[in-house]
């Protein structure tokens, strides 16, 4: 059943001060100019999903996207400041290559442009995931390059209020999934249908993408079999569930978000939820006897508090 999760952060701030902490490190190494293309930092910038885009980030002032004119018309709704792709790497290679011949040095005059708009001509250009043509190309131009993903990683390894709002509200998502799998657990199940249902259970709490699920019951834990199969699980059985998304919600915190590690006997042995200030962890056994009556779910007690990373308080059951 789809919950409802309070949205507690403000997306315009939240975009703000995201791209206030990049710059602050932009001006810390002396980069003028960023040109980034990965896909969690596209959407840390802009706050919105979209998939291959470009982004140019200068020292100062807003950043400029470039967006294919399939995705204009929803990025439009966040993010003002777009343009045409400056750069196709597929036409290099694909069957329009003939035609496309110096597609790379548009992206190099394009960006030395932008640059001199901005005042930061010949200083340093900040890039990540450049194919060799666009690389060598941004050589040829004169220009000086630097990695940029330092600069990306350093500036959001430091959450702002609005991102652990997010996180916070991850965790209650995280919960309805967890939930929704220790209900569900009764000899016969396979380890697919429990993976079916976690994730339904995170769509119905608004979450976005899965980054890796893993439902693995006896046998299949030693050695770990990384993808849930249609094994199923029997009374007795050892069986965990390892939960990790993209810390998405509304828009990406970090690369990955944090994980949830579910142990159980077909009855809850231990569970560890990973979340940014709290981490439920320790063993717990309710019954010598195995059985789909057995299960409960865990909770630190210092849950509202605790803000440890690696929480060792017993837990008890809350039901």
């Amino acid at each position: 059943m789809p919950i409802e999760i309070a949205k507690i952060w403000d997306d315009h701030r939240l975009k703000r001060d995201r791209l206030a902490r990049v710059q602050a490190e932009m001006r810390k190494r002396n980069v003028g100019s960023l040109y980034v293309s990965d896909n969690a930092t596209i959407r840390y910038l802009l706050a919105v999903k979209v998939p291959s885009a470009r982004a140019f980030v200068p020292a100062e002032g807003e950043v400029i996207a470039f967006i294919r004119p399939r995705d204009a018309g929803y990025v439009r709704m966040v993010h003002s400041l777009i343009q045409d792709p400056l750069y196709d790497s597929a036409s290099n290679w694909g069957p329009e290559a003939a035609e496309s011949a110096g597609n790379e040095d548009r992206l190099a005059y394009g960006l030395l442009d932008l640059m001199a708009e901005h005042g930061v001509a010949g200083e340093p250009l900040g890039v990540d995931n450049l194919d060799v043509p666009a690389l060598t190309a941004l050589q040829r131009a004169g220009m000086s390059l630097t990695y940029a993903m330092p600069i990306i990683e350093h500036a959001r390894a430091v959450k702002t209020p609005d991102e652990i709002a997010i996180y916070r509200a991850m965790g209650e998502q995280y919960g309805h999934a967890v939930r929704a799998f220790c209900d569900a657990l009764r000899p016969g199940i396979s380890e697919n249908e429990l993976a079916g249902l976690v994730v339904s259970a995170w769509y119905e709490a608004g979450g976005e993408e899965v980054a890796q699920l893993n439902v693995c019951a006896g046998e299949n834990m030693n050695p770990w079999r990384r993808w849930p199969t249609q094994r199923t699980v029997r009374a007795g059985d050892l069986l965990a569930s390892i939960f990790t998304v993209t810390a998405s919600t509304v828009s990406a915190a970090t690369r990955l978000g944090p994980s949830t590690w579910v142990t159980h006997r077909l009855r809850s042995k231990g569970t560890s939820i990973g979340a940014l200030t709290t981490t439920w962890s320790g063993p717990w056994t309710p019954s010598k006897r195995a059985g789909p009556t057995q299960k409960r779910w865990l909770l630190c007690p210092k849950s509202p508090t605790c803000t440890r990373s690696s929480c060792t308080t017993t837990m008890s059951p809350t039901r």
